[in-house]
């Protein structure tokens, strides 16, 4: 049988375990993919920009001749989404306050990088895919009957 004592000391110790761990998942972004936990490592060079719909490719590219760094890069992931990069963490956390206040985008995150190396942004979209057997019908999400 148990002492007091031995109770006491593995709820102690059981308490610290939990505190630890929870301290240690603080300020992580993660994800499920089935049963994997994902980390989500942020890339302190990369901004994804992504701008309101009606928002003119001409207004996008004259909004980023206003930034003055030589070091800016931009890369195009269709009309309205914009990665920017640049070599300097100080000059994309700059570069991060003063697009947050204009009022042309929409979204505006880090890119993140997984433990592979697939880099992820987060948008207001969600990609599916089905399985080869789901028929038409079913994608559309009408009935079957069997």
């Amino acid at each position: 049988m148990m002492t007091k004592k031995t109770v006491i000391y593995l709820l102690i110790v059981g308490a610290s375990l939990l505190f630890v761990s929870f301290m240690n998942n603080q300020g992580k972004k993660y994800y499920y993919a089935f049963d994997d936990k994902i980390t989500l490592i942020s890339n302190p060079e990369i901004i994804l920009v992504r701008y309101s719909e009606g928002v003119q490719k001409s207004e996008i590219i004259a909004d980023m001749t206003t930034f003055s760094s030589s070091d800016l890069s931009i890369k195009w992931h269709d009309p309205l989404t914009v990665e920017i990069s640049t070599k300097s963490t100080k000059e994309v956390k700059q570069l991060f306050e003063k697009l947050n206040q204009n009022e042309k985008i929409y979204s505006l995150h880090p890119l993140y990088i997984l433990e592979d190396g697939l880099e992820m942004g987060i948008t207001d979209e969600i990609l599916v895919r089905f399985l080869p057997e789901v028929t038409e019908k079913a994608k559309r999400g009408t009935s079957e009957s069997v």
